[in-house]
């Protein structure tokens, strides 16, 4: 897709050079504009009540392993060895503890300034998944061992603190790739790969994980992106007029060889395009004239439009009343510096991630500090690899690129490494001595799976496997319950028995998932 003509006419066009769109069989995506909160909040019923719809009901349902939840975080795996485990067997205890269901006081502040209190508890529990590992062979043994986490880079807090024999190791964390799918529009019975369809079910990671095809992944190199770009960014904003125009918009206009060229952006709020003519307009809105405002405060961010593969020839720069941009909407004075710069894929997004992540990579930084082993790749750099995968899997340059990603957002190329569900491996090294042994313990919040809408929406969700993924011998495997006083599990295959004083319970080998549905009770 890259061309090593670079050609010369570069910057406004003029209008000779300017090519009637009027016609054109225009692709407009206006609609990345902030939404209002009574519109949000309307959306987010909406799409709710869609996804009750479209899984038929089933969400919660079942009284065996065909559970099915709108928001399904996923089983407690189990600790694995990366290699070969020879001679190294394992006992294993899962302990929930349901404390954070108890209740405690919240407040807020009304419109007077006066604290208002409520009740508030966390449905989540904490798990402490504990192992003791034997040697049974005449030398000491040196293994990488491997906690699976299923969960998303950006809910570090959710991250297992690792211990062996009692203290706190370091460990180095290898994210798989994106764990679920893409579908249609919610509500639709259109095929489509527009939105995230997340596993909703123990099934769907029994499939991720049947072999090591996807713990091997995680360890894969990034790709590289070092293919050549050209960057136009737009920066330093005028805009005279005073009046209250409805979104005053920069439309940046041009024309490409989409055979030749892939056209990517960030920090630009709609896009209109055209594959058969090559037509390409990419906008920046919400450039606000502020009267006795700072002027390093009166303008938007950059916003940048990137081109991999033919160089533009000509373009038009021109300003709207709102981000409709049509005609006889112009406006004549709003206006921008325009810098052009070559670069690579690479570092042009590893430059705009930064933007992207913010305060959060520091704080990352920071929350991780003393815990995170000297092999660890630094976090940008991880984030961005994660970036690159995503874009060189589903995006416009994928092998299976999807409609989520086909306007060439970068911010949502992004957004997806950010918040995308994966099973992530935390590795980290112990020598077991002959004879002998080692205990590995692994203490984490889980979230509980839950429904949003419909007759199981109380159902609070919980689940573990006990060999999936993982090539250790287990000589046994047990399960306990503590501090809970105030839930009442209303579905399980454990056999807990709480009213009877059964509180740990062993597991049979030959049962690959256990599960539990719990609910909050109120205790006068």
């Amino acid at each position: 897709m890259r061309s090593d003509e670079l050609l010369d006419a570069i910057g406004e066009a003029k209008d000779e050079y300017v090519r009637d769109v009027r016609n054109a069989k225009i692709k407009k995506m206006p609609g990345w504009a902030k939404w209002t909160s009574a519109v949000a909040a309307c959306l987010v019923l909406t799409l709710s009540l869609n996804m009750f719809l479209r899984m038929g009901g089933r969400a919660g349902s079942g009284g065996d392993d065909d559970l099915h939840y709108m928001y399904y975080v996923g089983p407690v795996l189990p600790l694995t060895v990366q290699g070969d485990p020879t001679g190294i067997t394992a006992t294993r205890n899962v302990d929930y503890n349901f404390s954070g269901y108890y209740t405690h006081q919240e407040s807020y502040e009304d419109d007077n300034g006066e604290p208002v209190y409520y009740d508030k508890y966390d449905n989540k529990a904490y798990v402490t998944d504990s192992y003791v590992l034997t040697n049974a062979s005449g030398e000491n043994k040196t293994v990488s061992l491997l906690y699976p986490h299923i969960g998303d880079m950006k809910e570090w807090e959710a991250y297992p603190t690792i211990s062996v024999n009692g203290e706190e190791t370091f460990t180095a964390m290898h994210p798989g790739p994106f764990s679920g799918g893409f579908e249609g529009a919610w509500g639709s019975n259109k095929p489509g790969t527009v939105n995230i369809d997340t596993i909703d079910c123990f099934e769907g990671f029994q499939e991720l994980l049947s072999t090591d095809a996807y713990m091997n992944s995680a360890f894969d190199e990034f790709p590289a992106l070092d293919q050549k770009v050209y960057v136009y960014m737009l920066h330093d904003y005028v805009y005279s007029q005073t009046t209250e125009d409805v979104n005053p918009t920069l439309s940046f206009t041009f024309y490409v060889d989409y055979e030749k060229t892939t056209v990517f952006s960030y920090g630009m709020n709609g896009a209109s395009w055209d594959y058969d003519s090559g037509y390409c307009s990419r906008r920046k809105s919400s450039i606000k004239y502020r009267p006795n405002v700072d002027p390093e405060m009166q303008h938007p961010d950059a916003g940048y439009v990137i081109l991999m593969g033919e160089d533009l020839t000509s373009y038009t720069l021109q300003g709207y009343k709102d981000g409709g941009c049509d005609e006889g909407e112009e406006l004549n004075d709003l206006s921008c510096t325009i810098t052009r710069y070559e670069t690579t894929l690479g570092d042009i997004m590893d430059e705009l991630l930064e933007d992207f992540l913010g305060d959060r990579i520091r704080q990352m930084d920071s929350l991780i500090t003393g815990k995170i082993s000297a092999d660890q790749m630094p976090l940008k750099e991880l984030y961005l690899g994660l970036a690159a995968e995503l874009l060189c899997s589903y995006g416009i340059i994928g092998e299976t690129p999807v409609e989520r990603y086909d306007t060439g957002r970068l911010e949502d190329i992004f957004s997806g490494a950010w918040t995308d569900g994966r099973v992530i491996y935390f590795s980290f090294d112990v020598t077991i001595p002959a004879g002998g042994s080692i205990t590995v313990e692994a203490g984490m919040p889980k979230d509980a799976s839950m429904d949003y809408v419909g007759k199981d929406k109380d159902k609070d969700g919980f689940d573990m496997a006990t060999g999936l993924g993982s090539n250790l011998t287990f000589t046994e495997q047990t399960a306990s319950i503590c501090r809970f006083e105030e839930i009442e599990i209303i579905a399980q295959n454990f056999d807990f028995d709480l009213e009877n004083g059964v509180t740990k319970v062993t597991l049979d080998p030959n049962q690959e998932h256990y599960w539990m549905q719990v609910r909050k009770v109120h205790i006068d």
